[in-house]
């Protein structure tokens, strides 16, 4: 083989190096705003788990609003008001005899639901009392939490959710 026949073979070598390249470059992207997204749902969820905590701290720094009678006595479920405060936007069974504690209450919700709503995009929130896990029956002595929200990626079809279940 003369030098005459090798002429071009590193130019070849050159445009198959630099496609391997840009294929590569081109993953690196897709998978950084893949990693993007994900990364600002999590962010979400989070927001969510740690607003939904502050709302159990307000209920519990509030248990007029909660339990018929203060402190709560045994068995707790059978204490737990039919309507509170907390058990939603138009609840008013709120603490008896004791405006102020209603008062405070009112507007620690009301505080928290302005926060919901700044922090996660078209919120919405639901308590109400539940024996399993999903099934807001009104009965047994746990709470259930549900936030919603508005969900930037397809990862959760636009309505996005989470959940917590507590014993007050």
């Amino acid at each position: 083989m003369n030098q005459k026949d090798l002429k071009g073979f590193s130019l070849l070598e050159v445009l198959i190096t630099i496609l391997l390249t840009a294929i590569g470059i081109l993953g690196v992207v897709a998978m950084q705003s893949r990693s993007i997204q994900y990364t600002q749902d999590a962010v979400e969820r989070n927001t969510a788990m740690t607003l939904s905590e502050q709302l159990i701290e307000i209920m519990r720094a509030n248990p007029c609003a909660i339990y018929e009678k203060v402190p709560p006595v045994t068995p707790m479920a059978e204490e737990l008001k039919s309507t509170s405060l907390f058990y939603g936007a138009t609840a008013t069974g709120g603490c008896t005899g004791d405006s102020n504690a209603t008062t405070r209450a009112t507007t620690l919700r009301d505080a928290w639901v302005q926060q919901l709503q700044n922090a996660l995009p078209g919120a919405s929130y639901s308590v109400c009392r539940s024996s399993t896990p999903e099934n807001c029956d009104e009965k047994g002595s746990m709470l259930e939490i549900r936030i919603s929200w508005q969900g930037r990626d397809a990862y959760c079809d636009g309505q996005c959710n989470f959940f917590t279940r507590v014993e007050i």
